[in-house]
């Protein structure tokens, strides 16, 4: 016998939350009943209602189905193993960058990931950009870190804080040229 049931009138040993089997149920049934209430319905069959949500990554399929992550995670696994998914696709993650598979149901072979990191192909690229800049090329390339529209804008409106960053706004002539 385990530990005695945190309620002084019960002679039930713990099961869940300090409580014994009696207790527990009367602590989760009016939080069941809410759920129900709002809608939010646990599947009996997690297995069958990821299938079915399919195709997907992850995070789409926990989307729709309402399950947690961790769960997710688990059933894709032994789904795959079993032979009714695969991976179908892959993209890049929103936020990180880190490749993602799309899972399809049914038997078939899993696609091998074709994609390049975001991160080598984009530094690579800058540093060569980088290395042809001349000093005033990367200053002008920080001034326009704004677009000329909001600096113009800013100009027009007197924005004294676009005045000390950009400098000036200078004159320019008919023909299209600077004035210095």
């Amino acid at each position: 016998m385990g530990r005695p049931c945190k309620f002084a009138d019960c002679s039930g040993s713990v099961r869940a939350r300090g409580m014994c089997h009696k207790h527990y149920l009367q602590w989760l049934r009016p939080i069941l009943m809410a759920r129900k209430e709002a809608g939010i319905v646990v599947p009996r069959n997690s297995r069958q209602v990821i299938i079915d949500s399919l195709p997907g990554a992850h995070v789409d399929v926990v989307k729709k189905t309402g399950l947690c992550l961790r769960t997710v995670q688990k059933w894709m696994r032994r789904i795959r193993g079993d032979g009714e998914a695969h991976i179908g696709d892959w993209r890049h993650a929103e936020k990180t960058g880190d490749f993602v598979p799309i899972y399809h149901a049914g038997p078939g072979p899993d696609v091998p990931c074709t994609l390049v990191p975001y991160d080598s192909c984009s530094k690579i690229k800058w540093a060569r950009r980088k290395a042809k800049m001349t000093p005033e090329q990367r200053d002008d390339l920080r001034r326009k870190g704004r677009t000329n529209k909001q600096v113009k804008a800013a100009a027009k409106r007197g924005d004294y804080l676009v005045n000390a960053l950009f400098g000036p706004r200078k004159p320019s002539t008919q023909s299209g040229e600077q004035q210095p």
